[in-house]
């Protein structure tokens, strides 16, 4: 028999803790010295597309290694965090 799976991968708590779970969207994609909020989304339809994957958001300590500094910085070439995601197609809905 297949082994069971055991609650969600480990990255799957990690990725829902750097999301608000109030509006279901990144805490920040975009951090200065004096900013953080979510500025850049990714938009999709529900009714035929389905999301398979989602690139890892960073948590703050990542992308803001000092109080003075935001993006961009050393590490982080841009000021906005990159939205990757992997749609599948949904089939076609029937009237039930």
């Amino acid at each position: 028999a297949p082994p069971q799976q055991r609650g969600a991968p480990p990255e799957v708590p990690r990725q829902r803790r750097r999301c608000d779970a109030k509006h279901n969207e990144p805490k920040f994609t975009n951090v200065t010295r004096d900013f953080k909020g979510t500025l850049d989304y990714i938009l999709y339809t529900s009714d035929s597309l389905a999301p398979a994957a989602l690139l890892e958001l960073p948590d703050e300590g990542e992308v803001k290694p000092r109080a003075s500094t935001g993006l961009p910085n050393d590490t982080w070439s841009s000021d906005h965090i990159a939205l990757m995601a992997q749609f599948v197609f949904r089939g076609p809905r029937t009237a039930a």
